[in-house]
């Protein structure tokens, strides 16, 4: 068991492609987390934390440690996308590791771009 794991570990650090894409996303992940860590401010009032046109108020409130939640979405996406690209790897379907790791981009920029408009709006 060990042997085949050290296999497949050698075979995963050999290939530069999937070393690149799991490289830039631990850096959107650790990039998302920092932007967040530095903007989240501590208040003792209730900021907007999200916006719609349904509803008696457009602007709905909760506490500002809400937005801490984005940091934990984000670690997640990162995590499981990962484990889903070795274990593809793993099956031998290059084409779905990168399926997989551009999903895992492409959620954390649309979670970065909301996140900054969650965080502009809520600290007006």
């Amino acid at each position: 068991m060990s042997s085949e794991f050290i296999l497949q570990t050698k075979q995963l650090l050999s290939e530069r492609k999937f070393i690149v894409l799991v490289g830039v996303i631990i850096m959107l992940t650790l990039a998302f987390c920092a932007m967040l860590l530095l903007s989240v401010q501590q208040r003792d009032i209730l900021i907007a934390s999200r916006y719609t046109y349904f509803g008696e108020t457009h602007y709905y409130r909760d506490r500002w440690y809400y937005l801490y939640t984005f940091i934990v979405f984000a670690l997640s996406v990162a995590m499981i996308h990962i484990a889903l690209m070795v274990k593809l790897s793993a099956l031998g379907r290059r084409t779905g590791v990168f399926v997989a790791g551009g999903a895992a981009i492409a959620l954390l920029l649309i979670a970065f771009a909301y996140a900054h408009q969650v965080i502009v709006t809520a600290f007006l």
